[in-house]
């Protein structure tokens, strides 16, 4: 009698045991086929990209461009960057007017299609989309075919950029190679490097040269 009663509760144990797999097994190879960054065979993730918000044309109330743009011929290996040597801006909403002002005098008086930078930073640290990583620029005479051009809204003879200012300049710059729209190995420059103006103003001149991909060196680039 007592052995029958051991095979009763043994019987019962392995039942316990194979109803705990059948519920466990499924859902563990569920999760894993879902998310297979939690393996431990899985490959290390990428370091995370600096995080940037861009106001897009529409949220700044951009003008459409007068004409067809240029595609540009993205990577490219040049960043060229400028101010708009007029007053800063300090939120949304001031920065916009700005960049307004700026995209209707550069399209009634200098004839552009459109405003001529790809993006400009407001003095808010906030990015601006201007023609955007995929069409030629209207900034640089030589250099517009082969370069993004970078704007900071403000006047850097008087002004000093802010650190969220850098910060988004930094963003903005790892995106793009991220996306491929500049070579790993691009070259950063001031506007006053390549024509005689005071373009980007020396405070900000002074901080872009700690910028890694910063160079004082032209020659390569023309």
């Amino acid at each position: 009698m007592l052995n029958k009663k051991m095979c009763v509760m043994g019987l019962g144990i392995i039942i316990i045991i194979l109803a705990l797999i059948t519920c466990v097994l499924p859902g563990t190879i569920y999760s894993r086929s879902m998310d297979p960054s939690e393996s431990a065979e899985a490959p290390t993730t990428t370091e995370a990209l600096p995080p940037i918000r861009i106001i897009s044309r529409r949220e700044w109330l951009a003008q459409p461009p007068k004409d067809d743009l240029t595609e540009l011929n993205v990577p490219v290996g040049q960043v060229i960057i400028m101010h708009t040597a007029s007053r800063n801006c300090r939120n949304q909403t001031e920065c916009g007017e700005r960049i307004r002002m700026l995209q209707n005098y550069q399209m009634s008086h200098n004839g552009f299609s459109d405003i001529g930078y790809n993006f400009l930073i407001g003095g808010d640290g906030n990015i601006y989309e201007g023609r955007g990583w995929t069409f030629v620029g209207a900034f640089l005479i030589g250099q517009n075919a082969k370069s993004q051009g970078i704007a900071f809204v403000g006047n850097y003879n008087r002004d000093t950029p802010t650190e969220d200012q850098m910060d988004a300049l930094d963003g903005l710059l790892a995106n793009g190679i991220r996306n491929g729209y500049l070579n790993s190995s691009f070259k950063l420059f001031g506007a006053r490097q390549w024509q005689a103006t005071e373009s980007p103003g020396q405070h900000l001149y002074d901080l872009l040269k700690s910028n890694e991909h910063w160079t004082d060196v032209l020659s390569n680039s023309k």
